[in-house]
């Protein structure tokens, strides 16, 4: 899923999986979300951005992973953190 209100954001989830199941706070930072595409992972698959092992635990472990542009990591974290939803530049 490819967030519209963060740019270069994306949300791994497993297949099926409704984004009315993300924890609130995420939805908040991140919905709308659009489907973008659907891949096969496994610790093998090579992506851009992310370490293969580390998504598929995450989705294992909390349902999902957010994959973000590095600048922007702190500064989401720090709105989720204060219940800002905004993006800085809206």
């Amino acid at each position: 899923l490819r967030s519209e209100r963060q740019v270069g954001t994306y949300v791994y989830m497993q297949q099926g999986q409704s984004p009315e199941s993300l924890p609130e706070a995420v939805r908040k930072a991140l919905m709308p979300l659009v489907a973008c595409m659907e891949i096969t992972l496994s610790p093998e698959r090579s992506l851009r951005k992310e370490d293969p092992v580390v998504v598929l635990s995450n989705i294992a472990s909390q349902g999902f992973h957010v994959q973000m542009p590095d600048q922007d990591v702190d500064a989401l974290l720090a709105r989720l953190r204060d219940g800002t939803n905004s993006h800085p530049s809206r």
